[in-house]
């Protein structure tokens, strides 16, 4: 029962003990800045209040000052004081060379900053009291040698690419030492110690050009992490029209004239190059869309008469006549394209077409066309189809010819060939006839001599009839 009773004593002693006075013993009030002679340029503090003898100090009433300089600018992380008196406050001024960081009512003991002063070159020691205070001790800390563990990495990193920028932006990690990060581009150190802004956004980069960041964090004893590295590309620039301004600032980025869209009727373009072809069953309308400002194309009809093929009252009876109605246009389609087909049409009616351009809910005055439908054919044959096609018409041709060919050359050797020989005697008999001459000793017939000189064979005489004897005579 003694046992615990003494362990409980000692736990409620233990627990009555100032956490700061736990913390200090880190440094307590030794190894501080001020135990280094070699830091201390000058100072008029005396050396009670820094001999790390807490039974020694130095005085002061109120406006008491003190300062100290150091050889070299100094990283400020904590300080410690200790002292009698409670009316009052001990004031810190550090003098960093730009400015005077104040830090008001210091208490006694050991305290972290919550930032790192850097660069301090000179610092002051004030009491506002207005009593007699002393000092015991005081002193002040850079980085411990034995913290080398640097803080958590950066989380959601990320980057947004833009024109000849990159934006990055970070989380910064919750270790209580953490102090700031350090941003490399391509290895190269372009800030430090970047805390309260998670952002960066780096300006005046290339065009199209990637670049390569890396995000390291620090703690107040210059511990660096490895760093988190990512990667970001700059937004290529496009001119589209060609006048020279980039078209993410360029208002009318397909106008190299840069001229401002319409704002009525009359400067909204129309559509180019209106047709129309009709048949008995449809008329079709094509046409080109304006190259800019065009929304949407709205086909409009209306009936301007209609073809008879009869009038009693015309001279001439046969005439064909045109009925004209007097309608006004009403709409068919809208369509983003560029053609239309009405299949609405009647036979011998007069249509005008009307195709308008609607542009930011402005509308063109428009483009007509008209045309008349034709009446059908007597015979249809547009569905009609032959049973073969223009290769099979030529395959059939070249298998007939081969079938009768012979026969036909055979028909013609027929008819040729006898005129043929023909010619041929012809030509040897001509080409010998009146020169040619009997050959020695060989006498020729009469009838031969005329072939030979070419006289034409004299027919022979018809038979003579006898006559028949006259009558009474025997």
């Amino acid at each position: 029962m003694r046992k615990i009773m003494f362990m409980l004593a000692v736990a409620l002693t233990l627990s009555l003990i100032p956490l700061s006075n736990v913390f200090a013993s880190t440094y307590d009030y030794h190894d501080g800045l001020l135990d280094d002679s070699e830091n201390i340029a000058d100072t008029d503090l005396p050396k009670g209040g820094y001999d790390n003898d807490l039974n020694t100090g130095t005085g002061t009433t109120y406006g008491g000052k003190w300062f100290i300089e150091f050889v070299n600018p100094v990283d400020i992380i904590a300080y410690y004081i200790e002292g009698t008196g409670g009316n009052g406050a001990w004031r810190f001024y550090f003098h960093d060379g730009t400015e005077i960081v104040l830090n008001d009512y210091a208490k006694y003991g050991y305290f972290e900053f919550d930032q790192v002063f850097s660069g301090v070159e000179r610092i002051e020691i004030e009491h506002d009291g207005s009593s007699y205070n002393l000092i015991k001790e005081v002193d002040f800390f850079s980085a411990p040698t034995d913290d080398l563990t640097p803080p958590g990495e950066v989380s959601n990193l990320t980057i947004n690419e833009g024109y000849n920028s990159l934006d990055l932006s970070w989380s910064n990690p919750n270790d209580d030492d953490f102090s700031g990060v350090n941003i490399y581009q391509d290895d190269v150190l372009i800030k430090e110690g970047l805390k309260d802004n998670q952002s960066y956004k780096l300006n005046d980069l290339g065009d199209n050009t990637t670049y390569q960041f890396k995000i390291t964090t620090v703690d107040i004893f210059g511990n660096e992490s490895e760093g988190k590295t990512i990667e970001g590309t700059t937004l290529e620039i496009v001119d589209s029209d060609g006048d020279g301004i980039p078209d993410h600032e360029d208002e009318y980025p397909d106008d190299p004239e840069n001229t401002p869209p319409p704002e009525n009727a009359e400067e909204v373009p129309e559509v180019e190059n209106l047709e129309i072809e009709a048949t008995p069953e449809r008329v079709d309308l094509s046409w080109n869309n304006p190259p800019k400002y065009f929304g949407k194309a709205t086909i409009y009809r209306k009936t301007t008469g209609t073809v008879t093929s009869f009038n009693i009252n015309d001279l001439n009876p046969f005439a064909a006549q045109t009925v004209y109605a007097a309608e006004d246009y009403e709409p068919l389609f809208e369509t983003n394209g560029t053609t239309f087909a009405d299949l609405s049409v009647n036979e011998n009616d007069q249509y005008e077409y009307k195709v308008t351009n609607t542009y930011e809910g402005i509308e063109s005055s428009g483009v007509t066309v008209q045309t008349t439908i034709p009446e059908p054919p007597l015979v249809d044959t547009s569905d009609m189809t032959l049973p073969f096609g223009v290769e099979g018409l030529i395959e059939s041709g070249n298998g007939l010819l081969l079938l009768i060919g012979g026969f036909v050359l055979l028909a013609l050797a027929f008819i040729f060939v006898p005129k043929v020989i023909a010619a041929i005697r012809q030509s040897f008999s001509g080409s010998n006839g009146a020169a040619q001459t009997a050959a020695p000793g060989t006498r020729l017939t009469e009838r031969q001599q005329k072939i030979v000189t070419g006289q034409k064979q004299r027919e022979p005489r018809a038979p003579r009839i006898p006559r028949e004897p006259r009558q009474g005579r025997t």
